[in-house]
């Protein structure tokens, strides 16, 4: 049964703008604040099409799915908390604890759980294409990691080089079938060529908690109270942090540029002047776990009490979309 979340009842605020910036530009907003789960993660394929995912407050993870109108909460019959959502064309896919991967079918509103070979934490999932889908979790208390791929209606483990073998994998993104890039931490990361994979290495040997890309214009950002933001240059991760970064938990790269979130309510932007820290947002007590940019250029980013459990006060803002705040 699906629960309708209206934006009436739900605790609307407006951000704290920088009085420099002109009124008719865009401004950012609190959308969804106090959320009984913490939120993880977001994804969308248009501004009226938008998924969220989090923590479970004890009745199953909390997923919220935007139509342009109204959130509506979807059950998905689980337990556990989701900490990635990929939404693809056909099927959004989740992906948390113990090994949980869903498939949320658009076509027949049905969410399944997809077999995989573990039950460690499963901090990523990203669909390529619908047969090309990839997920990687681990226990970092182990400093183990897994990287899993879809093979027919399961997922089935892919070999990492040795030098990886003591690393928890955080996030999966991927250009096409042989450009497949994965982070984590232990100091490496990973690219898929579409046979193997081999080991790159990590500026300053630090975590990186989140990777995106558009075409060969791909980011990893992460640190450790201290922020990292990497660049991919001739097939190495390039250190292009900017003086003073927090640590930034996700990133999201469009035409113009690119978008990070991380501790702190801190959201940082790419341009043409580089990277810099942006003073307009909301302020906010939580910190942000992940960001999404819509095709419209609208930006959005969720989080909540992320750093240990219980996670809950759930937040999201948005930039540029006042039809989701009700202003």
């Amino acid at each position: 049964m699906l629960d309708r979340l209206r934006l009436s009842p739900l605790l609307l605020l407006l951000a704290a703008c920088d009085p420099t910036t002109p009124a008719a530009g865009p401004k950012w907003s609190v959308a969804l604040s106090d959320l009984e789960g913490a939120l993880f993660s977001i994804w969308g394929t248009a501004p009226d099409d938008v998924w969220t995912v989090g923590s479970d407050p004890g009745e199953g993870p909390l997923v919220l799915h935007w139509d342009g109108a109204q959130w509506e909460r979807i059950s998905t019959g689980m337990s556990g908390d989701l900490w990635w959502v990929h939404a693809g064309p056909e099927r959004v896919w989740m992906s948390g604890d113990g090994g949980m991967v869903l498939r949320h079918d658009r076509a027949s509103g049905t969410t399944e759980r997809v077999a995989t070979p573990t039950d460690f934490l499963m901090f990523g999932v990203y669909e390529i294409a619908p047969d090309e889908v990839w997920a990687v979790g681990g226990d970092p208390g182990q400093r183990a990691g897994v990287v899993l791929r879809l093979e027919g209606d399961a997922f089935a483990e892919v070999e990492v080089p040795a030098e990886a073998s003591e690393v928890s994998f955080f996030k999966v993104w991927g250009a096409t079938r042989d450009d497949v890039w994965i982070v984590g931490h232990g100091g490496l990361a990973l690219h898929w060529d579409g046979q193997a994979f081999s080991a790159r290495d990590v500026p300053l040997g630090r975590p990186l908690l989140s990777v995106h890309g558009l075409g060969s214009d791909i980011v990893a950002v992460g640190g450790f109270g201290t922020g990292l933001v990497t660049h991919v240059e001739n097939g190495s991760l390039v250190d292009v942090t900017p003086p003073a970064a927090p640590q930034m938990n996700g990133v999201f790269v469009t035409p113009n540029g690119a978008w990070a979130a991380g501790t702190q309510g801190s959201i940082m932007e790419r341009n043409d002047d580089g990277w810099q820290l942006r003073d307009d947002t909301p302020r906010i007590a939580q910190d942000y776990h992940a960001v999404y940019v819509d095709r419209d250029g609208g930006v959005w980013a969720v989080g909540g009490d992320i750093v240990a459990p219980p996670y809950r006060r759930g937040i999201l803002t948005v930039l540029g979309r006042d039809e989701v705040t009700g202003d």
